[in-house]
């Protein structure tokens, strides 16, 4: 086997916007959820405080993920499956899994507890990007080569179903697919795939009574002020406050209890409402731009034909476009309610681990890069 050498480079913009995103966090965490942590603990840092260590521990994590050999991800890619499928699985046992508003999605452990849907996310993208890596070149045809991934991404699904966790299986099934798509698959075989997927997420999501209440209620949220459209007419109210400046930082009036999951899934209207619609399209434009540094790089492995990190970067890119999009299309009234956090934005240990590890994967990809590759 030929030696491969390899020169240190890294990304100066990654690092600064991921650090301005994580100063955005940190400064918002701690103006929305003053009120509601005195409440609740008698201490209004209390949310704050445990956010800076989260922020703490995913510079940890990140740094975990810089130092894992990224060969490694790719010879033991049947493992990571494995460990994907396990961390849906046990949240469904009774005893284990914690059910918080109906949902299972949570294992609690002494001081902390861990939303498994997330790691098992990134897991799953890792495993898509070695498994379409090692296909890329061969004369399979497409039962051989798309269907087995295809056939694992719908008991994916299943199992994030059962939790039930709609929003999440959307996304995943939408980085999936475009992760495919950029690997090679047919058009029309990834257009049939798309529309199918489609149909049928309109089929869930219409035949089942809470779901077609929230779709109602998107519609038209204000017949339903007080009821299944509680949260977006309060989402809607916070943005409409805030207008182009914002009524100004600490000033939001709809954190103060009007507004549930002020904090988590609805912290881009807390955003908006104090930052203005300025502040909002500015935030916006920043993960615009993270997303189209992230597919540069999927362009630039491509062409130097390190097929496992250019279908990575897809992954990575396709994951935060997605739950950006659908975050704030559901603060904006654009899109129908699900429980989606907004990356680095939202309060969340579990997903901003996750988040700062998958970068830390990304960075050392871009720190081992061959001598092929252009420089920056």
């Amino acid at each position: 086997m030929r030696s491969v050498s390899y020169k240190q480079s890294t990304d100066t913009l990654l690092v600064v916007l991921m650090v301005a995103l994580t100063v955005v966090s940190a400064v918002i965490i701690s103006s929305v959820t003053i009120f509601i942590a005195e409440r609740s603990y008698h201490n209004p840092f209390y949310f704050f405080n445990r956010h800076m260590a989260h922020i703490a521990l995913s510079g940890l994590s990140f740094f975990v993920g810089y130092y894992v050999r990224p060969e490694l991800w790719m010879r033991y890619r049947v493992l990571l499956l494995a460990a994907a499928f396990f961390l849906l699985l046990i949240v469904l046992v009774p005893g284990i899994g914690l059910s918080i508003n109906g949902a299972r999605r949570w294992i609690r452990f002494p001081m902390v507890t861990l939303q498994t849907s997330d790691p098992a996310k990134l897991l799953f993208i890792l495993f898509t990007s070695a498994y379409a890596a090692n296909k890329t070149g061969s004369m399979l045809t497409f039962a051989e080569k798309w269907l087995p991934i295809l056939v694992l991404l719908c008991g994916f699904d299943v199992l994030l179903l059962l939790q039930p966790d709609f929003g999440t299986s959307i996304v995943i099934s939408g980085v999936i697919l475009q992760v495919l798509f950029i690997a090679g698959m047919p058009i029309l075989s990834f257009l049939m795939i798309l529309s199918a997927a489609s149909l049928q997420a309109i089929l869930l999501a219409v035949l089942t009574p809470y779901r077609f209440a929230r779709i109602v209620s998107f519609l038209n949220p204000w017949l339903f002020p007080f009821s299944s459209g509680y949260q977006l007419t309060q989402s809607l109210m916070a943005i409409g406050r805030g207008g182009v400046w914002g009524v100004g930082l600490g000033s939001s009036l709809q954190k103060i209890f009007y507004l549930p999951e002020a904090h988590t899934d609805f912290i881009f209207a807390i955003f908006c409402e104090e930052m203005g619609a300025l502040g909002g399209l500015t935030v916006l434009l920043v993960f615009l731009i993270l997303v189209l540094r992230l597919l540069y790089w999927s362009y630039r492995f491509y062409q130097e034909q390190q097929f496992f990190f250019s279908y990575y970067f897809v992954g990575l890119s396709c994951w935060l476009a997605l739950q950006t999009v659908v975050s704030s299309g559901v603060n904006m009234g654009l899109l129908p309610t699900k429980g989606i956090s907004m990356p680095f934005l939202s309060y969340g240990g579990t997903h901003m681990l996750t988040t700062m590890f998958a970068f830390g994967i990304a960075f050392r990809m871009i720190s081992d890069r061959t001598k092929g590759g252009l420089a920056l």
